[in-house]
Formats: structure tokens, C-alpha cells, sequence
């Protein structure tokens, strides 16, 4: 188990210094001018002078013994530190981490603030290839009214406008920054539009639109099938609806999908659109190599789904 405490103070090096010279009497320790160690009979305490902060990570087998260590320290810490009143707070590094998973999660659900424009430029770069394949297997045709669900900043809809002549798109989007942005994005372009949905419910007329597609929403969606079904609604009949996601069996791996993320295989996929009404068409498996949060390369699997309206 690990803890971590960062102490604002100027005199970091000092205080580590002094807590080695003291624990020196009863325990192994080391120093330097900007680190030192101190090893307990219950755990041992690292401690880093950086810049303005004094920091302890303090690790051991149990919590008692977290507790006992971190007591040891303070105690010893605000006796040294009699001069001024430091603020002392320890946190765990695993639920920081979880914590900052579970934001990363909500923010690929719906990009909020200046956290979500950047979700979203990453968000580009690792959709970019499943996008473009989406609207290649529609195969746009001349006058398509083309809708897309979850089109984050809308990026691609100048690519997409390209591939006939005289296509109108409409873009929905559950995030209030992200459609912002694409309107922004797009603003030059009269052919584009996009609006706010909940999630559940899409506010169009019955088969209003020819094609529609989506790239990686699929696991946020709060009742599958439910939402299938209105998806199938503005289609019109005989109309081609593209369902896109990443594979259960590469998502499982990502350490932020155990948050707001319902993770599919192909079947499942094909069973909420055939259970929604459609009538699938083709089932795609490919393999395509992504940029990974390290900035290494990643296999990921993905599924494309074709289905149609019947007529």
C-alpha cells in the first residue's frame, strides 16, 4: 500500500535533512540535498525536496502501518517546522489514479470545458481511420441526408461533404463543448448543422434522413435498443445505418472502460439492431493499428455493422 503527501514549503531540503539526521538514531536512513529515505520497521518513507513542495510517499504492507509511519512524520515534521504552519494532506495514489480514469471516462462519453476540446483532438486522431471507413461502406450517393451520432468537434464533416454532390449533414452530439465547437469548426459550411440530444431521444421527423452512422458511442448508450429503435426511426426505408465500435475484446484491456462503458462483441452489436427492427446487412471485423495513450502503437479490433430499415 501507498500513500502520498505534498507539503508546500520553501525549505523541503532542510526538513528532509533534519528528519534523517533525528531517525538516524533509531533506523537506517539517507539524505541528500534534495531526496532521503527513512526505513521503519513497519515500511519506509521516500522523500523528494521539488520546487516549493516537500513530498512523502510513504509505503507498507498494511493500512495500520501507513497510519503509524505517516504519524511518525508529522509529529516530527511540525516540531522542525515550528516557523511556519504547513498544510499537511495525504492522498492514495491508486485512487488518484482511479479518479483520473473515471474523469477520462466521462469525458469520452461527452467532452466538457477545456478538458473535452482536448478529449476531442485525441478523440480525432484514434477514430480518424473507423470515421472515415464508416462513410466509406455508406457509399454516399448524390442528395444524401446523412446524419451522425456523436460527431465530437466535427472534424471530418468537410471529407464526408466531399464524397457526392449536393449532401446534406446533420450532426447530433450529447455534449453542449463539442457541438459548439463543430459549429465553430464548421462554420463556413451551410450544408452542416448540429444539434443537442439526451441520448435517448432524437428530435427529427420519421425517416428523415438517408444515411446514418456512428463511431464509438454505442457503449454509452443508456438502453441499447431502446435508442436503436429511434435511431431506425428517421431512417428512411431501405436507408443504411453504420454501426461502428471497438471490440470487447481490445476495450477490456483500457484501464478507464470499467467507467460509464458498456463493452460489445459483434454479436451482441448485431443482436440490439436485430432487436430494434433492422435488418442486418454485413458484419465487418478489421484490425487497425492506433496511436496509444504512451504515444506507442496499438492492434485494436473493430466492428462495423451495416443494417437497413425494411422496406
Amino acid at each position: 500500500m501507498k500513500t502520498v503527501s505534498r507539503i508546500p514549503t520553501q525549505d523541503a531540503s532542510a526538513y528532509i535533512r533534519k528528519l534523517c539526521r533525528h531517525f538516524a538514531h533509531k533506523i537506517e536512513t539517507s539524505y541528500s540535498e534534495s531526496e532521503g529515505s527513512a526505513s521503519f520497521p513497519m515500511g519506509v518513507c521516500r522523500m523528494t525536496a521539488a520546487p516549493g513542495l516537500l513530498i512523502f510517499e510513504v509505503e507498507a504492507e498494511t493500512s495500520e502501518a501507513i497510519g503509524k509511519i505517516r504519524d511518525i512524520l508529522v509529529t516530527h515534521l511540525l516540531k522542525f517546522a515550528f516557523r511556519e504552519e504547513l498544510q499537511i494532506a495525504w492522498t492514495d495514489p491508486e485512487e488518484e489514479a482511479a479518479g483520473e480514469m473515471e474523469e477520462l471516462a466521462r469525458q469520452l462519453r461527452a467532452p466538457e470545458g477545456e478538458n473535452g476540446i482536448r478529449t476531442a483532438l485525441n478523440m480525432n486522431r484514434a477514430n480518424a481511420g473507423m470515421t472515415r471507413r464508416s462513410v466509406a461502406l455508406m457509399h454516399l450517393q448524390a442528395g444524401d441526408r446523412v446524419l451522425e451520432i456523436g460527431p465530437g468537434n466535427g472534424a471530418f464533416v468537410p471529407e464526408l461533404l466531399s464524397a457526392a454532390e449536393n449532401i446534406s449533414y446533420t450532426g447530433a452530439d450529447i455534449s453542449e463543448t463539442m457541438i459548439a465547437e463543430a459549429k465553430k469548426l464548421n462554420a463556413a459550411e451551410p450544408r452542416a448543422r448540429f444539434g443537442l440530444t439526451d441520448g435517448r431521444h432524437l428530435g427529427f421527423p420519421d425517416q428523415a434522413f438517408d444515411k446514418i452512422f456512428t463511431v464509438n458511442t454505442l457503449y454509452f448508450w443508456a438502453d441499447p435498443v431502446a435508442y436503436a429503435r429511434e435511431i431506425k426511426r428517421v431512417l428512411r426505408k431501405d436507408g443504411v445505418f453504420c454501426l461502428a465500435f471497438a471490440a470487447r475484446d481490445f476495450m477490456e484491456k483500457l484501464p478507464f472502460v470499467k467507467y460509464h462503458f458498456r463493452l460489445f462483441d459483434g454479436e451482441e452489436g448485431v443482436r440490439v439492431l436485430e432487436d430494434a427492427g433492422f435488418a442486418v446487412r454485413e458484419v465487418i471485423s478489421e484490425t487497425e493499428t492506433v496511436q496509444g495513450n504512451m504515444g506507442n502503437p496499438v492492434e485494436r479490433r473493430v466492428i462495423f455493422i451495416l443494417a437497413t430499415r425494411p422496406g
